[in-house]
């Protein structure tokens, strides 16, 4: 870490910045990617290395961790060392960010902290993922209408690039094709976009280091899309009505019995459409007053990490 890096991080050394890789990276491409993270965000980053074994036993473990919800080694040990990082009374924040087959192992590690910890200490944690191979994403509804909704895991921000092959059976299957699945946190996509390798295809067009080219995606204005999202509200109403006993059936694929409209209250805090000519980015929100807060705004409005640039933090963002 250069001067700068190692100031900042003693004037926020009550958080924890963690990282996990993706498949195919050993120690030298890990530690690239957490100097990246460290230079852009000006705090230092603990690596947590998903091994590799080769592409095809990568691909292999990606399967039974994601079909069979396996916690393998590498999910153990980013288990353990962020739960650690949670129960540490020093630390009041831990920022999780993950790439690829990392996506599937927070994810894992998330469904064993709701179990283990309670919300209180889990609300110290957020998430970040960047071409998430995961199939699903869990985050608790702790709040009851009519109060605001609030979640466990405060904040969960996933970043894809939409023609990258990965989210495309990762995240972006899962969000937008899966309506019964629970996805939270927020989706901001790169349209016309490829590309995965982490620092290369994501870190680099996304928060360049160049101050020439900063600010080409996150200065762009999002285009929310709502009728996924009514979609998703829709598909979540049906199965409330089922777990609740209520009346309701289902007819040749059409679910008759009961009323859904835009101002439903919908658990599943995300969801992604279609593009457009120009390229905008797409977004959406779980509540409709978030989705309609976001119309107009640009994704350095909306995104939560960017405020954490060069060392700044969300608390003194405007």
């Amino acid at each position: 870490m250069d001067d700068a890096t190692i100031a900042s991080a003693l004037t926020y050394e009550h958080e924890r910045w963690l990282f996990i890789n993706g498949c195919i990276t050993g120690h030298r491409g890990l530690q690239l990617n957490v100097n990246r993270l460290a230079q852009t965000f000006g705090r230092p980053v603990t690596g947590i290395h998903n091994q590799t074994y080769g592409l095809i036993a990568d691909l292999l473990e990606c399967l039974v961790q994601r079909c069979l919800a396996f916690n393998t080694m590498d999910v153990r040990v980013a288990y353990d060392y962020t739960k650690a990082c949670l129960l540490d009374p020093t630390v009041n924040k831990v920022v999780l960010i993950v790439h690829s087959q990392g996506g599937i192992i927070a994810s894992l590690v998330l469904d064993s902290l709701y179990a283990d910890l309670p919300c209180a200490i889990i609300s110290k944690l957020e998430v970040y993922t960047f071409g998430s191979a995961a199939s699903h994403f869990n985050d608790p509804h702790i709040s009851r209408p009519p109060a605001a909704p609030k979640y466990c895991v405060p904040h969960i921000e996933h970043y894809v690039n939409e023609l990258d092959l990965v989210p495309r059976w990762g995240v972006l299957y899962n969000v937008c094709q899966v309506l019964d699945n629970k996805y939270c946190g927020n989706v901001f996509v790169r349209m016309g976009a490829s590309g995965h390798l982490f620092n290369q295809h994501y870190m680099d067009p996304i928060f360049p280091l160049d101050e020439a080219s900063a600010g080409s995606f996150l200065d762009q204005v999002v285009n929310v899309d709502n009728g996924l999202k009514i979609c998703r509200g829709t598909e979540t109403a049906w199965q409330g009505t089922k777990l609740r006993g209520e009346s309701g059936e289902e007819k040749n694929g059409i679910i008759t019995g009961f009323e859904c409209s835009e101002s439903l209250e919908i658990e599943n805090a995300i969801i992604v459409g279609g593009g457009t000519p120009s390229g905008a980015i797409l977004i959406n929100f779980a509540e409709s007053n978030a989705a309609r807060d976001a119309r107009g705004k640009t994704v350095r409005q909306l995104s939560r990490l960017c405020k954490y640039i060069d060392g700044g933090s969300p608390m003194n963002a405007f």
